[in-house]
């Protein structure tokens, strides 16, 4: 094993410059050398929660384990819906509401609550709200909604009420799904723990309902149903499907909610855009770091302190 031995005084290797580390030994707990009081290395065989391996000193006897700790972190609640699908025209489908995930209450597709998130102190993490899907042209499916994203939580975008003709005529997946259009038996595919799958058409024109957060589109157009939790201090209802077989226009599906667009009957029927989604945090106001870009509406329940993102920003822990 080479040696290279400093002389007396400071080693100084702060070199100012972003690309410049100092690179630890690294080795297995195999260490084949003869160990001298002091050596540090990166042992690879051990592991220490948020880092791949841990550091060790030999003490003149022994290998000994430099206790490096954990990032330090707080819990935080969460709710986190996407973009709604958009109603079809001229199918009369209505969209599926946007994927629905939290973790103050039941989440989509009624599934238990999620777990809080365990997020590091002092990073930045990014907040999506995912946009509605817009308004189909004349006799087609409607458009998709957008996915809204936080820290690891990632809510999909309602899938399309279904349209008029040819392939159109299927209810896209997604958060939930949308309506099948003209004729279109199924609709579209929920996702597990967001939502629920989206009701088939059995009649011409009429088109099914779109999924909701809590509730599986009708075959005669019946909206699926949506979720009420009150992680914001007041309970409300979001995600809902769009409605199906409207006479005169789709229903715009409301903003922030997550909920879809309603489908029009007739041939060239206006049908409705999909809502924008919504990001929420909840955490103790002792945790609270008032440090947010996106301009989200901040307010207290109780103890904790709620974030309310109406549109994309950050928020650092």
């Amino acid at each position: 094993m080479a040696t290279t031995k400093v002389g007396g005084g400071v080693v100084d290797l702060n070199e100012q410059n972003t690309d410049t580390v100092f690179q630890m030994p690294v080795g297995s707990s195999l260490f084949t050398g003869t160990p001298v009081t002091g050596m540090i290395r990166n042992n690879t065989s051990l592991t220490n929660n948020d880092a791949a391996t841990a550091f060790e000193y030999y003490d003149g006897t022994q290998w000994v384990g430099m206790g490096t700790e954990a990032f330090p972190r707080i819990n935080m609640n969460f709710l986190v819906i996407a973009g709604a699908g958009s109603g079809g025209s001229g199918g009369g489908a209505g969209g599926g509401a946007g994927g629905y995930r939290t973790s103050y209450g039941t989440s989509g597709a009624n599934s238990p609550a999620e777990d809080e998130l365990s997020l590091i102190i002092g990073t930045t993490y990014t907040i999506t709200v995912g946009a509605g899907g817009s308004a189909p042209g004349g006799n087609s499916r409607g458009n998709q909604g957008s996915d809204s994203v936080f820290a690891t939580i990632t809510s999909l975008g309602g899938g399309s009420g279904g349209g008029n003709f040819g392939q159109s005529k299927g209810g896209g997946s997604g958060g939930s799904g949308g309506g099948g259009g003209d004729n279109a038996p199924s609709g579209g595919l929920g996702t597990a723990g967001q939502g629920q799958n989206g009701g088939g058409n059995l009649s011409n024109y009429a088109g099914g309902g779109g999924g909701g957060a809590s509730g599986t589109g009708g075959a005669t157009g019946g909206a699926g149903a949506g979720l009420s939790i009150d992680i914001t201090g007041t309970a409300v209802t979001r995600a809902q499907g769009g409605s199906g077989g409207q006479t005169s226009s789709g229903a715009t599906g409301g903003v922030n909610t997550g909920s879809g667009g309603g489908g029009c009957y007739f041939s060239n029927c206006p049908a409705g855009a999909g809502g924008s989604g919504l990001v929420v945090l909840r955490m103790p106001t002792a945790d609270y770091s008032g440090t947010t870009t996106g301009s989200p509406t901040v307010t207290t329940s109780g103890t904790d302190t709620i974030l309310t993102y109406t549109g994309s920003g950050t928020y650092t822990v």
